[in-house]
């Protein structure tokens, strides 16, 4: 049997990620996100005792077991009680 090399490389959506030869079922994810709207999600999550890094595994998990979703999205511009940003 032979061992990992110390880094071993990932290809995800074209992106090249280091897995630094863990052999967890784990994916490192990164994305951008405005800093208010980030700074207003933390607010929220420490509130509930959490974190937002934990709230997004929540959510990618419930979308992963439901193959849905887990919010209401609207487009009409007449509902803005959901939005994040307003």
């Amino acid at each position: 049997m032979s061992r990992m090399p110390i880094i071993q490389r990932m290809e995800l959506t074209g992106a090249s990620i280091p897995s630094f030869g863990c052999r967890s079922m784990t994916v490192l994810f990164c994305c951008r996100v405005q800093k208010p709207l980030l700074t207003k999600a933390n607010a929220v999550t420490q509130a509930l005792g959490s974190s937002t890094a934990e709230m997004f595994r929540i959510f990618v998990a419930e979308i992963a077991r439901t193959g849905r979703v887990p919010v209401s999205l609207n487009t009409s511009g007449n509902d803005n009680r959901n939005n994040a940003v307003g």
